[in-house]
């Protein structure tokens, strides 16, 4: 996939606040592969660069003045086992990383004050886009389909360690969802 446009959806009108727009590639990877007749391992792989392009704009109205280019990844693996207590069950077991910016930086232009004659005076700062750890999420999901009753659950837990890509930030989430078609 390859696109240009804004950088992470921000914009500005006339590229007064966001100077000009981005270029995004990527890149997806992703597999199937069925080890016996009820055991399926899957996986996901995604790479891609965001960087700035050439438009115009920025100067000293834009916030965002130097957009280093932003490479970032992410993948999952897991393991679906079929017919564990029936034969319309699902069990699933994963391991996965949301999307991370593996390294990128900017200088946002900040207005810092105004001099007597009104010039508005300006200063930059560096951020660092790099999170400071990787978020692995690992969950366990159970699915069963009554296809006479035209239903379905499904219930799983998923444990983030590093949320948000976070040192030290743990989460856990447990969802259930019954579905009936009529």
């Amino acid at each position: 996939m390859a696109e240009e446009g804004s950088f992470l959806g921000i914009s500005g009108h006339d590229d007064i606040w966001f100077g000009g727009t981005t270029e995004l590639a990527t890149g997806q990877l992703a597999w199937c592969h069925s080890l016996n007749e009820d055991l399926t391992l899957t996986g996901r792989i995604e790479l891609g660069s965001v960087a700035a392009g050439g438009g115009e704009g920025g100067g000293q109205a834009s916030l965002i003045s130097k957009m280093d280019m932003a490479i970032y990844s992410g993948f999952e693996l897991g393991l679906q086992q079929s017919a564990v207590l029936t034969g319309n069950d699902q069990l699933t077991i994963w391991a996965s990383q949301p999307m991370r910016i593996e390294e990128s930086g900017m200088v946002l232009t900040l207005p810092s004050g105004r001099t007597r004659d009104g010039t508005i005076l300006y200063q930059d700062h560096t951020a660092n886009l790099t999170p400071q750890d990787r978020q692995i999420d690992i969950g366990l999901s159970y699915g069963i389909d009554w296809p006479e009753q035209d239903a379905s659950l499904q219930i799983g837990i998923m444990h983030s360690f590093n949320e948000g890509h976070v040192a030290g930030q743990n989460a856990t989430a447990i969802a259930a969802r019954h579905a009936i078609r009529f």
